[in-house]
């Protein structure tokens, strides 16, 4: 089919469309409200609007005029006739309403007159109504008014749900207003009904959330308790291990035979790798209850650093570090340095046998949020920081995994440590509202994107202080 345009601006396959998409929103509630209520002190007048509203045939007759003028086949789809009330004066249309509400049956439209002495005029009940249901659509019938409109305006106010019927009306024009305003009437109900649904989600998040947050603060607190612990209670007997594993090895190595020392070695052994364990747990837990205020880093300067620490271990694999320019954040400056020690640490630590190891240090500005944590500022500009290199890589299962506790990917046998240093890393990321993504091709490298907001709101410095 051609795509005309019809006189109300819009393609006939766009119209029906529209039409396909309400009624399919039409299926997920209940059919159109189709109750009218008629105020109106002339009988005459009820009986026009049953005549128009309330018979099959007006509504065909309807459906025909609108098929023919769009040039649309919509054989089967004439609407079913209205269900009206009436009443003569607007204290009785008033009752009807109130009646209706308390029933949960509102009406969806009022067609209501102007001037209906004795009583309240047209103006005076809609006031009264809308107290009641405020959601109802109304149209103002009149030939003539006592008020001018813009004083009815000025009383009325709620022009989206106000419209004005111009005595003597055409019979499509009130099947039209009709129709259009109860499905007006559906619509709106329908977005209240979705709005309550997503406040009683969001509610539900939100207690969620707190749930959540109340678990984390209880696990901080039990980490910080940890820390505490380890510092003195465990280190402490490790210490008298070592100390008294040294003192049997130099005052009785002699007298051991070799089975002997070697259960001395592996003793201390043990010993050493359960202190280097402590350590970094500590360091973890301290990322959080130890933590610096953030203050402007230079992160140039903290990567220079960080090399001169590991100096020896660059001339003893032949390694190479390039490093790009590297930008001025707000950090904590020692959480920084450990950050990227554990990165270019393991970079050099994880490299091919023979093959000196290549790390390189890159730095671009991105905009936007879309690459930060919901923790992070609401800045707009951030910084991703790239630390490549050339080593051993790891499978792609093992991207989410490695920034788990105590996750190693080799034997103690072929690289030293514990599995703590990425957790480290991730948490240290996570604190400054951050994110860190692993990348990894086996034999070929790995790649640790790392995304920094530039600034921080003034609040979060402060609760960080």
């Amino acid at each position: 089919m051609d795509a005309r345009l019809n006189p109300r601006g819009m393609t006939t396959g766009a119209r029906n469309e529209i039409r396909d998409t309400n009624d399919g929103m039409r299926t997920r509630g209940v059919p159109m409200n189709k109750r009218i209520l008629v105020i109106d002190d002339n009988k005459a007048i009820h009986e026009d609007f049953r005549k128009i509203l309330c018979t099959s045939k007006n509504a065909a007759k309807l459906g025909d005029l609108e098929s023919a003028l769009f040039e649309e086949d919509e054989s089967g789809t004439h609407q079913e006739g209205f269900e009206l009330e009436s009443a003569d004066q607007g204290h009785a249309g008033w009752e009807l309403v109130k009646t209706a509400v308390q029933e949960d049956r509102p009406f969806a439209v009022a067609f209501v007159d102007m001037r209906m002495p004795p009583g309240w005029d047209g103006v005076d009940t809609i006031e009264h109504i809308w107290q009641i249901d405020p959601e109802m659509q109304i149209v103002i019938c009149t030939a003539y008014s006592d008020l001018a409109w813009e004083d009815v305006m000025r009383r009325l106010g709620n022009m989206d749900k106000l419209l004005i019927l111009r005595k003597p009306f055409d019979n499509i024009e009130v099947q039209q207003l009709a129709t259009a305003l109860s499905q007006k009437w559906d619509l709106a109900k329908e977005g209240r009904e979705l709005l309550t649904e997503l406040e009683r989600r969001v509610r539900l998040r939100t207690v969620q959330l707190c749930e959540k947050n109340e678990e984390l603060v209880r696990s901080n607190q039990e980490l910080q308790q940890f820390a505490q612990i380890a510092s003195h209670d465990l280190q402490e007997p490790l210490r008298k291990i070592q100390t008294f594993g040294d003192r049997l090895r130099t005052k009785c190595g002699d007298a051991l035979d070799e089975v002997g020392k070697d259960y001395l070695g592996r003793m201390q052994g043990a010993a050493e790798r359960m202190q280097t364990l402590i350590q970094d747990l500590l360091s973890y837990a301290r990322v959080t209850s130890k933590g610096q205020p953030f203050q402007p880093v230079d992160l140039q300067n903290i990567v220079q650093g960080v090399l001169s620490d590991l100096e020896i271990r660059l001339e003893t694999t032949g390694g190479r570090v390039n490093l790009d320019t590297l930008p001025r954040i707000e950090a904590d400056p020692l959480q920084m340095r450990q950050l990227f020690q554990n990165l270019i640490g393991n970079a050099l630590k994880y490299h091919k046998p023979n093959v000196p190891p290549i790390v390189k240090v890159s730095a671009q500005p991105i905009e936007g949020n879309l690459h930060l944590s919901p923790e992070a500022s609401t800045g707009e500009r951030c910084w991703q920081i790239v630390v490549e290199d050339n080593g051993i890589g790891f499978e792609e299962e093992y991207e989410e995994r490695i920034f788990a506790m105590f996750q190693r990917l080799h034997g103690r046998g072929e690289y030293e440590g514990t599995g703590v240093g990425l957790a480290i890393c991730r948490k240290i990321i996570e604190r400054h509202g951050g994110t860190i993504t692993a990348k990894g091709v086996p034999e070929q490298g790995s790649t640790f994107t790392i995304t920094f907001p530039v600034q921080h709101a003034q609040e979060e410095l402060a609760a960080v202080g």
